[in-house]
């Protein structure tokens, strides 16, 4: 003889209780992230364009992770246009407008060790982000 249950959980609530509850943890790490890529001396930057570029960006409520940019616009002040973030991070090779490669720029990365820096620590600044969170489901 068997029996069937059917059990209905509204899993979106449990989803979205979860996503509200880690996502101070995810943008703590993802400021610390930012922060270590700003202070970093891998690249000179004589602007400070390329520094002030670097940002923490939520993609909407919806979504279950943050961007550590670097580059483009940062909407918070407008003079912070630095479209050259990717070649300093991987390099790039010197071309003249004719198109004659001259040489190869060697990469100064500084949003990759940074995020080697933090993913170690990230545990222990998720946890510190989160400590005053209280999760109840039901």
């Amino acid at each position: 003889m068997s029996a069937d249950v059917k059990v209905d959980i509204d899993v979106g609530a449990i989803v979205e209780e979860v996503r509200k509850a880690v996502n101070p943890g995810i943008r703590a790490v993802a400021q610390e992230v930012a922060s270590r890529a700003r202070i970093t001396s891998a690249f000179a930057d004589e602007t400070g364009a390329l520094r002030k570029s670097i940002r923490v960006e939520d993609p909407g409520p919806e979504s279950p992770f943050v961007l550590v940019r670097a580059g483009g616009y940062s909407f918070d002040s407008g003079d912070n246009y630095a479209p050259h973030a990717h070649l300093i991070e991987f390099g790039h090779a010197k071309v003249t407008p004719g198109g004659r490669v001259l040489g190869f720029t060697p990469a100064r990365p500084f949003m990759m060790p940074a995020l080697e820096e933090v993913a170690s620590r990230a545990d222990q600044i998720t946890a510190a982000a989160m400590a005053p969170v209280n999760v109840e489901i039901g």
